[in-house]
């Protein structure tokens, strides 16, 4: 990412007069029959978060303009046959060359593409060649593992293929075996849900590797890619399972080329002493597959523990549906356990969450076999589809082997769990969320410190009970109301700065990640705004109908329900209500975000862009755990939504480490002093329409 802006900057300086980047959203998905809709597909493609939305975070540099010689259209080959790809690209180029005709681009890329995908066709025989050759004797055959853009640029591989050959390898790329008839079987886990292309290649190309003879595999990968960290796991237990060498190096612009040399050196002694002993190639093994458990009865049920509000509810709707459930607790501990089988680069909540359920079981006797890890996902661009994955690898590992995880789409979890358990579980979100936004609402005007606290205490114990009961929650939901419109508050000095906290869903509610950010927000003065769960499955409904003309019925049935439920809170909420996805994606558009992506970014900064038009708040909160690819692109994106609107946003990624939380303060300071100098009457700063 680092490397692509260099470029940009280059071309820039270079004057030229265009910059044809475009938004590669996902390749060919070959062998996948299912479903494409968000709400029930189980792979796809994708090209990786950054891949995705580098166009659009160069065009919103503060420090160059881009904009006006970027071409940037939006492809996907995977959902768009050749010509509708020539036509996408044809209408992003007339508007910057009026005088190009569409036939000329049809023609142009049409022919261009085919003579690709025939050349890439043709990479596997070279390979085919060379391993003819050696059955003759011959070098050690090294297979590169990796992304392109890393693997076959001079600066960013730092000479690496060259240092293979001079040790005397014969340097193959991945894409150069032939793959297509291959079929994995241990790998298969990992494959059948994998949701990236270049994940896809490396899986299949590593269980290739493993099973011949003289194949072994480096792989190349930058310092804290993290969709790499989750492959990196997969790949070590590929060759593992195989009892096969491998080298994984990890590149970085600071690393010495001696460190490189030297673990070169060691990993190919290690191929040839593998080759010496004259192992047999691996002959055929059992076909594995992602976990896809089912509940059963006397099942625990373990939790995420995103929040103990919602999470809380949550749980009790599986005990009411007659199940065992425990809400995880993550803190440190659970951190530090978790990273003992991580690499480092995964989502840190993740790794929290299974060193949380490895010391839940081995604290409280579970049986694996009769605990179900319920993490529900959706295939998106990020990391999140990969999470029941990785857990099942890291449990296997640790000695549980045989935990259950359920593959739960968070969209449709009615498919897998009980319908009216998935029902009850969407109210609870609900709900939570309202409560949520009561209690923010009120406890900075509070006359009497505490009060908020205790009515949101006795609403959840409320809640908890008509979820147990089997009550209608909705009429818990107006008594909760009562409790907070009957707390005697002071808002004679107007509203308290109004911070919008936006970021990533773990973090933003989770006290343990975010070191208790929202608590500090409020010591500091001001007032927290908060959104509701339900934006995650509403804005892949959203995407469902506006990509791929999916039945509008259910998410407008969903809205409704949760309208319903707000307009029991409307007098104490008011502007607080959950923003209407279709204004988000408009207020976007109108600010020459060109690219819709469905995925955490869009919800984000689709909402920070709903909160300024709507001046709902005084500044932004984004919050995210270190390396999440959906926060830092969206913090690339807010550098320049802060400079157009004057509108302060926030920036804080955690690591589980030091005090992020301290550059709060003197934000906070000047929020406060704004305040106070507009009350008086002084000019008031920042702020424009969208």
């Amino acid at each position: 990412m680092v490397a692509a802006h260099g470029y940009i900057r280059q071309l820039l300086e270079s004057r030229a007069d265009f910059i044809f980047y475009p938004a590669m959203l996902n390749e060919e998905n070959p062998g996948y029959e299912g479903e494409i809709l968000y709400k029930k597909k189980t792979s796809d493609a994708y090209f990786c978060y950054y891949s995705q939305y580098l166009p659009v975070i160069v065009s919103k540099l503060t420090a160059v303009s881009v904009e006006d010689r970027l071409i940037s259209p939006l492809l996907s080959f995977n959902e768009r046959t050749p010509e509708e790809t020539a036509g996408d690209i044809y209408m992003e180029l007339k508007a910057k060359i009026p005088d190009l005709t569409e036939e000329e681009t049809r023609t142009a890329f049409i022919d261009s593409f085919s003579a690709f995908r025939k050349l890439q066709s043709s990479w596997p025989a070279r390979a085919d060649i060379s391993a003819a050759d050696h059955a003759a004797g011959g070098a050690v055959r090294v297979v590169m593992l990796g992304r392109p853009y890393v693997a076959f640029d001079k600066t960013l591989n730092l000479g690496i293929p060259r240092k293979l050959e001079e040790t005397g390898a014969e340097v193959l790329w991945m894409d150069e075996l032939s793959l297509n008839n291959f079929n994995p079987e241990y790998s298969n886990k990992y494959l059948e849900r994998m949701h990236w292309h270049y994940g896809k290649t490396i899986i299949r190309a590593a269980e290739y590797c493993a099973r011949q003879e003289n194949l072994f595999t480096v792989y190349l990968t930058c310092f804290r890619c993290s969709p790499d960290s989750f492959l990196i796991s997969y790949v070590k237990d590929i060759m593992t399972h195989y009892g096969k060498p491998f080298l994984i190096l990890q590149l970085d612009e600071h690393s010495s080329d001696i460190g490189y040399a030297t673990r070169i050196e060691a990993g190919m002694k290690s191929f040839q002493n593998h080759l010496r002993k004259n192992r047999p190639a691996a002959g055929p093994q059992v076909k594995t597959s992602a976990r896809n458990d089912l509940l059963a009865e006397g099942d625990t049920v373990l939790i995420p523990g995103v929040d103990s509000l919602i999470f809380g509810f949550v749980a009790q709707c599986f005990r009411r549906a007659g199940y065992k459930a425990q809400v995880l607790s993550p803190d440190d501990q659970s951190l530090n356990t978790g990273y003992q089988y991580a690499n480092g680069g995964e989502c840190m909540p993740l790794v929290s969450l299974m060193g949380c359920v490895l010391e839940t079981v081995r604290k409280n006797g579970l049986e694996p076999a009769k605990t179900f890890f319920y993490i529900p996902t959706l295939c998106m661009a990020c990391n999140f589809p990969q999470f029941p994955i990785l857990s099942d690898l890291v449990f296997d590992a640790a000695g549980l082997k045989g935990l259950k995880i359920g593959l739960i789409n968070s969209m449709s979890p009615g498919e897998i769990l009980p319908q009216s358990l998935s029902i009850r579980i969407f109210e609870s979100y609900i709900v939570g969320g309202i409560l949520y936004k009561l209690f923010f609402r009120i406890k900075p005007y509070e006359r009497r410190a505490g009060a908020a606290d205790k009515a949101l205490r006795a609403a959840e114990s409320m809640i908890n009970d008509m979820i147990i009961s089997g009550a209608d929650i909705k009429e818990g939901l107006k008594d909760a109301v009562t409790l907070f419109e009957g707390i005697d508050r002071d808002e004679s000095g107007g509203r308290k700065p109004r911070i919008g906290v936006i970021g990533d869903l773990y973090v933003k509610f989770n006290d343990a990640v975010n070191q208790k950010i929202l608590g500090l927000a409020h010591e500091l003065g001001g007032e927290i705004i908060v959104p509701s769960l339900t934006e995650y499955a509403f804005h892949f409904y959203d995407a469902d109908i506006r990509f791929h003309k999916d039945d509008s019925r259910s998410f407008r049935l969903l809205k409704t329900i949760e309208k319903r439920y707000e307009k029991i809170a409307e007098g104490l909420i008011g502007d607080l209500a959950e923003p209407d996805f279709e204004e988000c994606a408009k207020l976007m558009d109108d600010y020459n975000i060109k690219h819709y992506i469905a995925g955490e970014t869009s919800i984000n900064v689709g909402r920070a862009l709903y909160y300024i038009k709507h001046r709902t708040v005084d500044a932004i909160l984004h919050i995210n755990p270190m390396f999440c690819c959906p926060g830092v692109v969206s913090a690339s994106i807010y550098r320049k939504i802060q400079e157009d609107f004057g509108i302060p946003i926030i920036d804080i990624f955690y690591d589980g480490t030091g005090n992020p939380n301290k550059v709060l303060v003197p934000h906070m300071h000047y929020l406060r002093s704004d305040r106070e100098h507009n009350q008086k009457g002084g000019t008031i700063h920042g702020g424009t329409d969208c």
